[in-house]
């Protein structure tokens, strides 16, 4: 496979899950331009800034302001260097991705699973991952920087990151969310730690716009459920669900709490499938669910996004993203537009950019 840059196209062979034939399909340009795909979503392939690309986190920005992507780039994952980068879809330019640059870096370290989040002063935050190079997941701390002007466009609007969590094994993965109150923060947190990988999943609370000192809520029960994706069930309600990462490759897991994330009902699988890979939730304005996730216990080279109307339970509506042979499509994100309604969805394009993609909530249902 050889990719070439400029007006020029990569061909990959893909099979056709129509025909069942191998068959040759252009591939566009890693430009960050956004185009429609002729079946009503719109998408484009992030400039990757280093040889490989991997998990990527969409956000919303400052009022009007447009969107920001973040994901880590470099040589590989667990690499000397790999780095935080950031690319912006503003207003002002709102057909293509802006090149990304370099916002945490750390020689002799390799930085992983960035989330943005908005505070309630506007301010940006950078939560990530970072680990010495090639020394294992179980050595991770997690790390932080902020844009005080809530969009970060270049190198100098973001302070030096800080260690935030020094627990050996500490890891983010997806979207904060406010308590009730509307002033404290939700952290999804795991762990990856101890002699025998013992993994667990956490949450952290900060009412102090992220400044410390944070709190603990305990999730029951989650031994190898991991990189948990929370969501408020109801606004204006403290009902929240929770949904999990199965390292043991069988199902996505799914808990309730009924009082704020203070206490939480053990985790019981759904009907979908996990692939020990990540995914995420989104509550929808309309009182549904969004999943985005890969449908198979088996490979990365399926990718889904689904629908449920009771909290998580069912999901009666699924559409396939990706539906390839072999190549990695993972580690999802998506947010629904407070204006527009429409979803915005980011993930691993083969582990070489970031592909993303903005479509209607009805497409996921729409009768083909």
């Amino acid at each position: 496979m050889k990719m070439q840059c400029g007006s020029e196209i990569l061909l990959l062979l893909v099979f056709s899950a129509v025909s069942g034939l191998n068959v040759p399909i252009a591939q566009p340009s890693y430009d960050g331009v956004i185009r429609p795909t002729g079946d009503g979503r719109e998408i484009a392939y992030m400039i990757p800034p280093f040889a490989s690309s991997h998990a990527s986190h969409v956000q919303p920005i400052v009022a009007g302001a447009g969107l920001a992507m973040v994901w880590f780039s470099g040589t590989k994952e667990g690499a000397d260097n790999v780095s935080i980068v950031i690319a912006h879809l503003t207003t002002a330019n709102s057909l293509a991705w802006s090149t990304a640059f370099v916002i945490s870096r750390r020689p002799g370290y390799s930085n992983q699973n960035p989330v943005l989040h908005t505070s309630q002063d506007g301010s940006l935050h950078l939560f990530h991952s970072s680990q010495p190079a090639s020394q294992g997941e179980d050595n991770a701390s997690v790390w932080t920087a902020v844009a005080p002007d809530g969009i970060g466009a270049a190198p100098g609007m973001w302070s030096q990151p800080e260690e935030i969590f020094s627990k050996a094994g500490s890891f983010t993965k997806n979207r904060v969310l406010f308590a009730l109150d509307n002033s404290t923060w939700l952290l999804p947190m795991y762990y990856a730690t101890g002699p025998n990988d013992d993994q667990y999943s956490h949450i952290k609370t900060s009412n102090t716009l992220g400044q410390g000192p944070w709190g603990n809520l305990d999730f029951k029960d989650t031994s190898h459920l991991v990189q948990p994706t929370v969501i408020r069930s109801r606004s204006g309600y403290p009902r929240l669900t929770a949904f999990f990462r199965d390292r043991d490759a069988a199902h996505i897991y799914r808990a309730t709490s009924d009082d704020d994330g203070k206490s939480w009902t053990s985790p019981a699988a759904t009907p979908l499938p996990n692939n020990n890979a990540g995914i995420q939730a989104c509550q929808l304005q309309d009182g549904r669910v969004a999943m985005v996730f890969n449908p198979t216990t088996k490979s990365r080279s399926l990718l889904a996004i689904a629908l449920s109307e009771d909290e998580g339970l069912t999901w009666p509506h699924q559409r396939l993203l990706e539906n390839e042979t072999s190549g990695e499509f993972s580690y999802p994100t998506l947010f629904q537009d407070a204006v527009t309604r429409q979803l915005h969805v980011s993930y691993t394009f083969l582990r070489q950019t970031i592909k993303y993609t903005r479509l209607e909530v009805d497409w996921i249902a729409r009768v083909r």
